[in-house]
């Protein structure tokens, strides 16, 4: 009779950690289980450890805790765990990768993990127990729509009965009396046909009188014979009747169902629903929500001139206006419900309803909001100084305007654009609004003001930049956007540089640049196109800027050594190198150099990776074949997605924290924020 080894194995007691024989105690401090035998040689191994040795009770002992090896150490056991990067650490590696980095006890936080499994797991208890409460209540609700269905049903086949007898009824009253109709008209046309019978019988008889006459030569008859011709020339009338006739009425179905029968359609709404915190409180939940699709309920067809605005009101109303200036409440027919006349010279730019019932709408030219009252327009905002455009109630039924300040002020010559290469814009800008002799360019003289609206930076090196520029302004002539279509007569100049700048943005080389979009000015800022949507690296940034930089005298020109005006955390790496000049060890191919140029740090504060040039975009570009340059890529060591632009301006020494900088900061020469725009810093 043989036993199955997985039932064996199953019941097999456990054994000591020491040795194969039974558990008979437990150490408390090391977690565990021994035999008697193996007791005092555990103690001597770890005689610095205060031992607490109890019976062994499988009830009471925790399991051994699983055993991981670190992955950097693999001969230490992990018994940390690192917050920043998650994965268990051991000891050693606080020195290492994991340097500076926030560690806590592996156990401990396996132990409040588990508290917080162990709480879920309550709490998805209560959840299951609400959900079967509401799948109880929702199934009531489906058998009992199902049989009020059932009986609406029922009831429309009696309906239907109800009907074919009524039409049964109508149809044998109009039989009767076609049946009378049809028995008049014989009889009508039966004595006309018996009448003309008659005279055709004494014409023949006469023919007959006069053919004997002729035939008898006696003369008495011939002196005898009266002509009767006189009385047959006048042949008798008969009547003209039409068979009668059923003529059906052309009634469409949806004509005659509403005359029969008013269907209601059901009235689907949403319970709202509700949310459980921790301490079992109900709290509801907003059931509106946006359609995925929208539904074409009606279309309404209306008289309004232009139609420039909408509102719905109530029962299928809405109020509408156009530059006829007249607000019209219509239904959902079109016909006017209701009219009123707003002398506004055609400013009106929004219209909107209180819950009162009141209709609000901006006004342009008189800088208010204006509110109709029971019939009568009356001004209820001034906005003396702001240009009001779109209205609205929010749920609280408050008033929002959306307006701008009327001091904006549009450029003279509207749609002129320059592009142009700087190093230096509060400079330059200067130079063009003051003409070609102070060194402003030839097409941007005598045509000014000018302004500056949109900054492209972060470009490797001049010529990177000049390229960049002379593309802009040539699309035709590059090779590598000849494709773009032209300009069209709806686009002025501004919108279609800037459509071509948005397309450049999009390809290569320029592409994989960690370039920098900033608006300067926020009424000159355009979206950009869907197909053209600036690359995920390439950050959008708004208002005027100062730049910090470190490594660079920006009134001299000239480079600093790092360790003097350098970042806290480069002057302790180069403190490192410098106190270790013999080798650093590469962390991408492992190799140790002496050559501090060719390697580049993580710009993360606590991360110490250092890198060939080559090694780590060789890494960055594992999953990119056929680039060059790499755009972006996980750090060995932190694993942080770092851009490979930032990395190279780090090395440089070039930071480009670009800060919102004070009117008066951008008056100032000397705090020029535009000195040093490029990434490359000489």
């Amino acid at each position: 009779m043989s036993a199955d080894k997985g039932l064996n194995m199953a019941q097999d007691p456990v054994r000591c950690s020491l040795c194969p024989e039974v558990v008979v105690i437990h150490c408390g401090s090391c977690q565990v289980n021994l035999c008697a035998k193996c007791l005092s040689t555990h103690i001597d191994r770890n005689k610095s450890l205060k031992h607490e040795i109890v019976p062994y009770t499988s009830q009471l002992v925790k399991p051994e805790a699983e055993i991981q090896k670190c992955r950097d150490h693999p001969k230490q056991q992990c018994d940390l765990f690192c917050q920043d990067c998650s994965v268990p650490i051991c000891s050693r590696c606080l020195t290492g990768n994991h340097k500076r980095h926030g560690a806590v006890d592996l156990e401990e936080i396996c132990e409040t993990t588990r508290s917080t499994v162990k709480e879920d797991l309550e709490e998805l208890r209560k959840f299951r127990k609400e959900y079967e409460k509401v799948v109880g209540e929702s199934k009531e609700e489906l058998a009992k729509y199902i049989e009020e269905s059932d009986k609406e049903r029922d009831s429309l086949k009696e309906l239907g009965k109800q009907w074919h007898q009524m039409i049964d009824k109508v149809i044998d009253k109009v039989g009767k009396d076609m049946d009378e109709i049809i028995q008049s008209d014989t009889k009508c046309l039966q004595d006309n046909t018996e009448e003309i019978q008659s005279a055709l019988q004494d014409v023949k008889d006469s023919i007959k009188a006069n053919e004997d006459i002729l035939q008898d030569d006696r003369f008495t008859r011939l002196l005898s014979y009266a002509s009767k011709n006189d009385a047959f020339r006048i042949i008798p009338s008969r009547p003209a009747i039409k068979t009668a006739k059923i003529v059906p009425v052309n009634v469409k179905e949806g004509d005659i169902i509403p005359k029969l029968i008013h269907f209601q359609r059901s009235i689907c709404t949403k319970l709202p629903g509700y949310s459980l915190n921790r301490t079992g409180d109900v709290s509801s939940i907003s059931t509106k929500s946006l359609l995925p699709e929208p539904e074409l309920i009606a279309t309404v067809k209306t008289n309004c001139k232009q139609l420039k605005g909408i509102c719905h009101n109530e029962d299928d109303r809405v109020w509408i206006y156009g530059t006829d200036e007249i607000l019209r409440e219509v239904d959902i027919t079109g016909t006017v419900q209701n009219c009123i006349t707003a002398i506004s010279k055609n400013s009106q730019k929004d219209i909107a309803k209180n819950k009162m019932g009141e209709i609000v709408f901006s006004h342009l030219s008189d800088e208010c909001v204006n509110i109709v009252r029971e019939g009568k327009i009356s001004k209820l905002l001034d906005l003396s100084g702001w240009i009001p455009f779109g209205v609205t109630f929010n749920a609280d039924d408050d008033l929002m305007v959306c307006m701008r300040r009327e001091d904006y002020q549009e450029s003279k010559f509207k749609g002129r654009t320059y592009i142009g290469f700087t190093v230096n814009p509060n400079r330059r800008i200067q130079q063009h609004n003051k003409g070609k002799h102070a060194g402003g360019a030839w097409r941007t003289h005598g045509r000014g003001p000018w302004e500056m609206v949109l900054i492209i930076h972060g470009f490797p090196n001049e010529i990177s930049a000049l390229r960049f520029e002379w593309a802009w302004q040539n699309p035709k002539k590059s090779r590598r956007l000849k494709h773009l279509p032209a300009k069209t007569k709806k686009e002025n100049q501004f919108q279609y540089r800037f459509r071509i700048v948005s397309a450049m943005l999009n390809t290569c080389p320029w592409c994989r640049f960690a370039l920098t979009i900033r608006w300067l000015k926020q009424q000159y800022v355009l979206d950009f196109p869907l197909e053209y949507s600036p690359p995920a690296h390439m950050p959008i940034a708004y208002g005027p800027v100062r730049i910090k930089k470190s490594g660079t005298n920006s009134k001299r020109g000239k480079t600093e050594p790092p360790n003097e005006q350098g970042d806290e955390e480069d002057i302790e790496f180069l403190s490192l190198l410098r106190r270790n000049e013999k080798y650093v060890r590469c962390s991408v191919c492992r190799e140790r150099t002496k050559d501090y140029d060719t390697l580049l740090k993580c710009i993360h504060p606590k991360c110490s990776m250092q890198a060939h040039i080559i090694c780590l975009s060789k890494k960055f570009l594992t999953n990119q074949a056929g680039q060059l340059i790499p755009v972006d890529g996980k750090c060995p060591s932190c694993k942080a997605v770092v851009l490979w632009g930032d990395l190279i301006r780090a090395k440089h020494g070039c930071y480009q924290n670009l800060e919102e900088c004070t009117s008066a900061e951008e008056d100032t020469e000397d705090a020029d924020w535009t000195d040093q725009l490029q990434s490359h810093v000489t």
